[in-house]
């Protein structure tokens, strides 16, 4: 548990199920992901 977070606490089904769809490979592409941006990926 980094940052006192719980993994599910990070990223909302909405966002994980985009994700799976997306397949994302790059950080570029998973900003992209609806949900997602630098913060979370700090």
């Amino acid at each position: 548990m980094e940052r006192g977070l719980k993994t599910f606490h990070v990223f909302g089904n909405t966002t994980l199920h985009e994700m799976v769809n997306s397949k994302p490979k790059t950080k570029a592409e998973l900003i992209d992901v609806k949900g997602i941006g630098e913060r979370k990926l700090l």
